[in-house]
This record gives structure tokens, C-alpha cells and sequence, in this order.
């Protein structure tokens, strides 16, 4: 805490978070959830980068439960803390807590063996780390920044994001900091790139040696299954990966191509994406995690560039859209979909794509409200940065950090989309970036509306 930082807030601010936490320490399980990924990280498996399995080895499965948590508390009164430095106002911090907090999906990840908890509170630690150096221009912040973006990519490859989001932040111009020595833009991206790329290096090594120089990746799995999804089919093929991906999985694709509207596909284009890579592969006797697989996947999106682009910005806009296959509507012409189609593809390995959808509630449709305005805005906030910054404008404190939320949005979800399949978790990881940029843009809005009644309010007096 900065020796000027007036006391009362931040009292405020831990307070809360503390409650928080308290909430979440006595209502966590005796057991930490697991899924089917995490026996990867428990063991290491050679497809994982080391970030999140080392925490796990530090701490031992037995704390998850409330180290997690606890580790979230800390992040997100330091994001508050920052917000409350960045705005002058007490408001806008709480109602950032508040708002996140609110989040179901957002509590429970903490009580689970997945990267998302870590990989959130890290994300809150950079974004409060760039507001910090946003406000002092210190270059102690900046490093911070980049070894917290470091640590980012070594718990979740995704995080790549961050690098081209520095160099956008870079190249706009901002408020000069009187009686301070300004460095290049160059020599600043430098600064914040060359700690992040030491500790990606180190943890490429240390995975390197650690699995006897034979680390894998998941990328392949996730082309391999984008791969199935796209084209069409070319007939026989020596290759048994091609003719896999030729002729076993065209019955998927013409059960997505022939769904009636895109909230029936959302349903099942990420269910099969995730399906092919694991159990549907499985089921015809097919590894698609082999090189054999990642080259045949490589080789049919060449083949076909555009079907790959409008599976991503398919995956894309359903991350837009959360929850569309849970609104009353559509979960009706999803379950009449299925009773007309009496056999679907895999329906074996993915059984539960025979249940019916269930209308998710007001919950659902209110988060999907939430996240489908700010991403319009977010969008807009884009197209106006670049627009200003041909006009050579001088970005101000609040401005760089709605930069950093709105480009770091669409940049993470284009990233995944590319990459692997439009799962909710991959949206709701973001839940805090969707948040500090409704909340900034709130803040922003008040404060315009306030100066224009007060210069109202005096032209009004002036006789």
C-alpha cells in the first residue's frame, strides 16, 4: 500500500474480499473437485506445461481447497485496490468485488484441480500490476507485469495472448508524467517482454528434460478435432488418420451442417471438438494426440483455410453468446432436434448429448446479457482506439487499462478459438477483465455525466 493511500478504503476493500474468503473457507468440500483433466496435472502428464503442476506439488492436493481461495482473495483485493487508486473512488472498487464475486461459475472453480482458478488470480494480479504501472510509469511495475505474463503462460499456453497485447499498449501514445524520464516504446516493451520469455524458456526446459526430451502438446489434439469438423469428404485414403478424417467423421459434420439454427450447432460443435480428441478418436482406434494425427489435421486445414476460419469465429461468437443453448427457446429446438434424429454420431462415447436441454434459468440469461453487451462495447472501444491513435491521441490513465481489458478480451477468446473449442470455462477464466471494463466504463460514464450537469449548472447561474 502507497504511504498516500488514504486508509478507510482499503480497510474497505480487504474486508470484503475477507468475508469473501471466509465464505469460501467454510464452504469449500473435504475434497477438491476432479474432473477428467486432472489426473494430467496430478502426474505431469507430457502434454501439460509445468506451471500449474509444480503448484500443486508445492502445496499438495490436500490444501487446494483453501490456498486457491486464498490466493483469489489476495489477487482481487489487489485488482480493488488498484481500481480504487486508478478511479479516486471507493464505489468503483466494491462494486468490482461485488460483481465478480457474483459469479457461481467464478467460486467454484477455486475448490477444483483445474489451471482456471491459478490462472484467474494471476490474471487479476497482471491487470492490477498494469494499472499500477499505468498510474507511476515505475519500471519495477513494468517487470512485475511481465514475470506475472510469464507465469501466466506457463500455467495456460493461451496466455500468449498477453505479447501482442503489449504491443498494441505500447504503440499508443499516453499522458506524459511531469518530471520523469521517458523511455522509447521499444525499449519499454523489452523491458516488459524479456523477463516473461526467461521464464517460459526455463519452464520449456525444465518440461524438456523432465518427461526425457519427449513433451508433447495439446495443440495437436485441438487441430486434429478442428480438422474433423471441416471439409468434406475426399474418399479413400492410405493415411489412416486422413481417411478418419475423410470419411469416419463426415456423419458429425452432417449433423452439425444440418441443425436447424446456431443455438442447436453451439450445443454440439464444442461436445464434438472435445469429443474427437479424446473418446470419439478413441472409439475408432485412433490417437489424436500421434504426430501422425497433428500432420494429417495440418495438412486437410491448408486443404481448407476458409472452413477453418468459420469454425473459429464460430467458436468465437459462441463464447459471445454464453449460454445460448440454455434459453428457453433454443433448448426447445434442441430437444426436437435430437428426438428427429433417433441415432447422433458417437452417441456412445458422448452419451450425454442424448439428454434434454433444460431452460438455465434467469441466471444464465442475465450473465448471457452481460457478456454479449460487453462485447459489443469492448469492440467499439477497439475500433475507437484505433481510430484515435491515427489521430495521434494522448491516451489517459483510465483509457490504457479500458485498452488493455477490451483488446485482451477479444484477443484471449480469438486465441482459443484458433486453438481449441468454444467451452464456456474458457470465457468465464476472462469473468474479471468482463468486469473491471464494465466497471470502468460505468465510472467513465458517471464522471462525463456529472462534469456536463455541473458546467450545465453553472451556465445556468451566470446572469
Amino acid at each position: 500500500m502507497d504511504r498516500h493511500t488514504p486508509l478507510h478504503p482499503t480497510i474497505a476493500i480487504i474486508g470484503v474480499c475477507l468475508v469473501w474468503y471466509g465464505f469460501l473457507f467454510f464452504g469449500r468440500p473435504e475434497q477438491p473437485i476432479i474432473g477428467p483433466d486432472s489426473q494430467s496435472y496430478l502426474n505431469f502428464f507430457s502434454f501439460r506445461s509445468a506451471g500449474y503442476p509444480a503448484f500443486l506439488n508445492i502445496i499438495t492436493l490436500s490444501m487446494v481447497t483453501w490456498v486457491q481461495p486464498l490466493l483469489a482473495a489476495v489477487s482481487l483485493a489487489y485488482l480493488s485496490q488498484q481500481t480504487y487508486l486508478l478511479t479516486k473512488s471507493i464505489i468503483a472498487p466494491l462494486l468490482l468485488i461485488i460483481l465478480i464475486i457474483a459469479n457461481y461459475r467464478f467460486n467454484s472453480y477455486h475448490y477444483s484441480v483445474f489451471t482456471e482458478s491459478i490462472y484467474m488470480s494471476i490474471l487479476m494480479l497482471i491487470m492490477g500490476s498494469w494499472i499500477r504501472y499505468s498510474i507511476k510509469r515505475n519500471l519495477m511495475n513494468l517487470v512485475v507485469t511481465s514475470i506475472l505474463i510469464g507465469l501466466a503462460i506457463t500455467i495456460r499456453p493461451a496466455a500468449i495472448f498477453l505479447v501482442p497485447l503489449l504491443i498494441v499498449l505500447f504503440s499508443l501514445r499516453t499522458e506524459r508524467h511531469s518530471g520523469k524520464k521517458h523511455l522509447g516504446a521499444k525499449t519499454l516493451f523489452m523491458v516488459a517482454l524479456i523477463p516473461a520469455l526467461i521464464l517460459v524458456a526455463f519452464e520449456r526446459t525444465f518440461s524438456y528434460y523432465w518427461h526425457d526430451k519427449n513433451t508433447t502438446s495439446l495443440l495437436g489434439r485441438h487441430l486434429f478435432a478442428k480438422a474433423a469438423l471441416i471439409g468434406e469428404n475426399q474418399g479413400e485414403s492410405s493415411d489412416v488418420y486422413e481417411n478418419a478424417l475423410n470419411k469416419e467423421f463426415e456423419a458429425v459434420r452432417t449433423f452439425i451442417r444440418n441443425a436447424p439454427e446456431f443455438s442447436v450447432k453451439n450445443r454440439f460443435v464444442a461436445e464434438y471438438e472435445v469429443c474427437i480428441q479424446y473418446e470419439c478418436s478413441a472409439e475408432l482406434g485412433l490417437e489424436a494426440g500421434s504426430t501422425e494425427a497433428r500432420n494429417a489435421a495440418i495438412e486437410r486445414i491448408a486443404r481448407y483455410p476458409i472452413d477453418y476460419m468459420q469454425l473459429a469465429f464460430f467458436n468465437f461468437r459462441s463464447f459471445w453468446t454464453i449460454y445460448s443453448p440454455d434459453s428457453k427457446n433454443a433448448s426447445q429446438s434442441i430437444n426436437q432436434y435430437l428426438q428427429e434424429n433417433g441415432v447422433i454420431p458417437h452417441e456412445k462415447a458422448r452419451y450425454w448429448l442424448k439428454n434434454p436441454m433444460e431452460y438455465g434459468g434467469i441466471i444464465k440469461s442475465a450473465t448471457k446479457a452481460v457478456v454479449l453487451g460487453i462485447g459489443f462495447l469492448s469492440f467499439l472501444t477497439m475500433m475507437q482506439t484505433t481510430w484515435l491513435w491515427t489521430r495521434q491521441h494522448h491516451f489517459s490513465q483510465t483509457e490504457i487499462v479500458n485498452v488493455f481489458c477490451a483488446f485482451g478480451l477479444h484477443g484471449a477468446l480469438a486465441t482459443v478459438a484458433l486453438t481449441g473449442p468454444g467451452l464456456t470455462r474458457y470465457l468465464i477464466v476472462l469473468w474479471p477483465m468482463i468486469i473491471l471494463y464494465a466497471v470502468l466504463l460505468m465510472e467513465s460514464a458517471l464522471s462525463t455525466i456529472v462534469s456536463w450537469y455541473q458546467i450545465s449548472r453553472h451556465q445556468n447561474q451566470v446572469p
